[in-house]
């Protein structure tokens, strides 16, 4: 810590001697004298602030002390201070100054922290929403295609890679249905097939064959498995043995056709839903043993799918390839007999009457998958 120090001279008779400067100017130039070693005056030294003489009287003191606090005042007057002003015309200090310029290179707009999680969040969910819209459009667009009836895009596409081409209106798409078939044999010859449904025929219950490698024959047909586990418990004897076996019909989807596509995809749409009607009112009534006569609702809606049937059949009968007229024809038939049986069974129920109904509508799914695989689009499925 600095201290200032004051010294005091004396004459002869011990009295303080006193050396007032002469006033001057400020900012001016003192002169005061300087002493040797001996204590005789030699020269002067020169002080760059009136205050640099100093003298013993105490009021010297203060007033330093307050050209101390002046001075201390006017700097920091002219530190802070600067003649500087912004765009509006108002004066600035020199520390407005600095902090106005600095902001104005980044005058951008900061939201609150909690906006940011917000508008974070929304931006989150609009990308899952936009990456699920285009994966379920990129994976639905073919199947939602497909299931138009009479559009051969997908029948088209898989052409191309076989080599081949089909005009446009030359491929149906079928509709589809599932069903469980009661199978009670499987041979590699068509005979052995034949002599097993005979059998069967002559016990007075269903029996169809589907020509293949194995052969396979069938009893019975239901819409559920619940269904086909109670017919095969009227079938069950001990003697053969029943599996479920449950088959997608047609067996193929996209088929050549000729004029009409839309009339042909309309027949196969009657001939599913009138095959149903027929396979629920027998199955049920076979497998609780329930054998009565139907009600006029029931039978009503039966003659109205048969009646439906058979107008999309006959407008669709002109495009029909010559290859598949046989299949088509068998499909009309078949149906037209169960519709017939279930007609006499009304008329005087038995459960004979119900396993020819079954047998017939068989026969008609067999001949549809018939019909598909003549008429397949190499390369489609």
């Amino acid at each position: 810590m600095n201290k200032a120090r004051v010294t005091y001279r004396f004459d002869e008779n011990g009295k303080v001697v006193r050396d007032e400067p002469a006033e001057s100017a400020p900012g001016s130039v003192v002169s005061v004298p300087r002493k040797e070693a001996s204590g005789g005056t030699t020269g002067w030294r020169e002080f760059a602030r009136d205050y640099d003489a100093w003298s013993d009287d105490i009021a010297d003191v203060a007033r330093l002390e307050r050209l101390i606090r002046d001075a201390d005042a006017d700097g920091r007057r002219s530190s802070g201070t600067a003649d500087f002003s912004n765009a509006a015309g108002e004066s600035l200090s020199l520390v407005e100054v600095e902090s106005h310029e600095r902001s104005g290179l980044r005058s951008r707009y900061r939201p609150p922290a909690f906006l940011k999680t917000v508008l974070s969040a929304l931006a989150a969910v609009a990308t899952g929403l936009a990456c699920g819209y285009l994966v379920l459009f990129w994976f639905s667009a073919s199947g939602d295609e497909g299931r138009q009836r009479g559009q051969p895009t997908d029948a088209e596409a898989a052409l191309s890679t076989s080599g081949r081409s089909v005009s446009a209106g030359a491929v149906v798409v079928l509709p589809e249905a599932r069903y469980v078939f009661l199978q009670v044999g499987a041979f590699r010859s068509a005979e052995g097939a034949k002599t097993a449904a005979d059998a069967l025929k002559s016990e007075g219950l269903a029996a169809a064959v589907e020509n293949g490698d194995p052969h396979l024959v069938f009893a019975g047909v239901a819409t559920g498995k619940e269904e086909a586990r109670a017919l095969v418990a009227r079938l069950q004897d001990g003697t053969r043995e029943i599996f479920l076996k449950e088959k997608t019909v047609p067996n193929v989807r996209y088929v050549r056709w000729g004029a009409g596509m839309q009339e042909a995809a309309a027949s196969f749409e009657a001939a599913h839903k009138l095959a149903e009607t027929v396979v629920r009112l027998t199955s049920l009534r076979l497998g609780s043993g329930d054998i009565r006569k139907m009600d006029e609702a029931t039978f009503a809606g039966l003659r109205s799918a048969h009646q439906a049937f058979d107008a999309a059949f006959k407008a669709a009968a002109p495009g029909v390839p010559a290859e598949g007229k046989a299949a088509f024809d068998r499909i009309d038939r078949a149906l037209d007999a169960a519709v017939l049986a279930l007609e006499n069974y009304n008329r005087a129920p038995s459960a004979a009457l119900l396993w020819q109904a079954q047998n017939a509508v068989i026969d008609s799914l067999l001949a549809e998958n018939e019909l598909a695989v003549v008429l397949a689009v190499p390369g489609a499925g």
